[in-house]
């Protein structure tokens, strides 16, 4: 209740959320696109454009969007902010072993960033960052 009690009035507008963390103090924001899991509400890519766009339009911040964490549908939602967006420099993750080809292509041709994300062995971690910089970024 603590939490939620300075952004009660706001809580279904993604937007207007972000706004009241830019004037809390933000630097930045994360949008977190949990809504688009299969395994959850399965929101479209066109749903997590519209929530990119609704934040985007009333912050100047950095933005950084982050996926549901499934690889398939990640790949799907991803690329299609970043064609949205061309040239926002968002940073966009994860990119994972099962996705980051076709989500590092998006963000050579869009001008974006993206973050990386590998489990907890370090040679796994050095060896996805080698292939995303072998196909260009």
């Amino acid at each position: 209740p603590a939490v939620v009690e300075p952004f009660k009035d706001v809580l279904d507008d993604p937007g207007a959320w972000a706004k009241k963390c830019v004037e809390y103090g933000a630097e930045l924001i994360v949008v977190q696109l949990a809504g688009t899991d299969p395994n959850g509400a399965n929101r479209s890519a066109a749903d997590a454009v519209e929530t990119v766009k609704a934040v985007k339009e009333v912050v100047d911040v950095p933005l950084i969007i982050w996926g549901s964490g499934n690889l398939e549908k990640d790949q799907e939602v991803l690329p299609a902010i970043m064609e949205a967006f061309p040239n926002e420099n968002f940073l966009l993750g994860p990119a994972e072993e099962g996705n980051y080809k076709k989500i590092a292509a998006s963000a050579i041709g869009y001008g974006h960033s993206i973050v990386a994300k590998s489990s907890i062995d370090v040679n796994l971690a050095k060896q996805l960052n080698i292939l995303i910089e072998n196909l260009g970024l």
